[in-house]
């Protein structure tokens, strides 16, 4: 990138500390000001504090150890707009009834910060519907607006941070695109990041599609999978034939319950909704499908006529304490509309009920009172009871 652009003075300001705003403000802070703003407090004391325990991510204690971070939590919006840039890493819920995302949220501080601070760069790097960026910039006639997805894996936002498969930047200003390319790139330890700069519709578009060919990967892989259950064929040898194909490849290959989480189902059905009247049948087709494959889930389990279900987990990737949105939550649901007694093993879960749900804090009860335990992800604490686990985990790794 141009280097021309200097960014060493930057007063940088992040908006929203979820895995994403808190990874950036983290990694930013070992170079630059910055300030952090949440309408969490508890989370604006632990950034005083320096503990970083409310995000996510096993390399946080190996990036912040002994590390000076000029990084100070401010308890009102409104010192936020004295910094050079501003990134916005908000929740952008999807709306069911609008059949789009809940972005007003970014629309109000793009509002007050336009007003308050006119020559702020703005960055916004929540997920919003196509079209959006190029509305505020029209709207608030502020041409340094950006929209920079991300492209981050719960669980591991540093590591992709520090190691970016690619920069991603839409909006009308190029200058104002350079020096957030540099202000991203200064904390990378891959070297050459492919960063491209694009109109702000077209960058929501990669975010979104990049998503949904996710989701089109497990959605495949699974359907592949419930094909063989139903024709009692080994998945393994199916699924490592195909891969072994270097276009198709041996990864985001395993067999699942259904996607789910926060991210891909959300942008799946945004994305759907952005096609609108646009002839599609892939895109529509996905989501279907991954109803169809927690449809398949259920029928088979209840096969075997029990009455008491063990759910081990509800996180939705391995090792991780997240489970907004989680697969396991709508399987639960469906279990208990058939008069399942449904119980719980997870030791993130601090209650002793959840959704209706029993707690078990001992696994060996909770094997014991089991008649299947239902597994999306397999781990050696189970081999004891095997054969009465339902899983189908078959590479054991997300």
């Amino acid at each position: 990138m141009p280097k021309s652009i200097p960014i060493k003075n930057l007063d940088i300001a992040v908006v929203g500390l979820g895995y994403v705003g808190a990874s950036l403000a983290i990694l930013l802070s070992k170079d630059f000001s910055v300030k952090a703003f949440d309408i969490d407090s508890i989370k604006l004391s632990k950034i005083e504090d320096r503990d970083f325990s409310f995000v996510d991510d096993p390399k946080i204690k190996q990036i912040t150890h002994n590390s000076s971070l000029s990084l100070k939590s401010v308890s009102s919006e409104s010192e936020i707009y004295s910094s050079h840039i501003i990134f916005l890493c908000l929740p952008t819920n999807f709306n069911q009834e609008k059949k789009e995302f809940d972005t007003l949220i970014i629309d109000e501080y793009v509002k007050k910060i336009s007003l308050h601070a006119p020559n702020s760069i703005i960055v916004i790097k929540s997920t919003v519907p196509i079209g959006f960026t190029q509305s505020l910039i029209k709207i608030y006639k502020n041409n340094k607006i950006i929209f920079s997805p991300e492209f981050l894996q719960e669980g591991r936002s540093v590591k992709d941070n520090l190691y970016p498969s690619r920069i991603i930047l839409g909006g009308e200003n190029n200058q104002a695109m350079e020096i957030v390319a540099n202000l991203i790139n200064s904390f990378s330890l891959k070297k050459n990041v492919n960063t491209l700069f694009m109109a702000p519709d077209e960058a929501e578009s990669v975010k979104l599609f990049s998503n949904m060919f996710l989701a089109t990967r497990i959605a495949f892989f699974n359907e592949l999978d419930t094909f063989a259950m139903n024709k009692k064929l080994d998945s393994a040898s199916i699924i490592l034939g195909v891969s072994l194909d270097k276009r198709i490849g041996n990864f985001y290959n395993n067999p699942s319950f259904g996607f789910g989480g926060y991210c891909l189902p959300k942008d799946a059905m945004q994305l759907a909704s952005d096609f609108g009247d646009i002839p599609n049948d892939l895109i529509s087709s996905v989501l279907t499908s991954n109803i169809n494959r927690k449809s398949e889930i259920i029928a088979y389990v209840r096969k075997n006529q029990i009455t008491k279900l063990g759910i081990y987990k509800i996180e939705n990737k391995l090792n991780s304490d997240n489970f907004r949105y989680s697969v396991m939550l709508d399987l639960i649901t469906a279990f208990q509309k058939f008069n399942i007694n449904v119980f719980i093993f997870d030791k993130s879960l601090k209650v002793d009920e959840f959704q209706n749900c029993k707690v078990y804090s001992s696994l060996a009860i909770f094997k014991k009172e089991s008649e299947i335990i239902l597994a999306n992800r397999m781990s050696k604490e189970l081999m004891d009871v095997k054969d009465k686990v339902f899983s189908r985990d078959i590479f054991n790794r997300n």
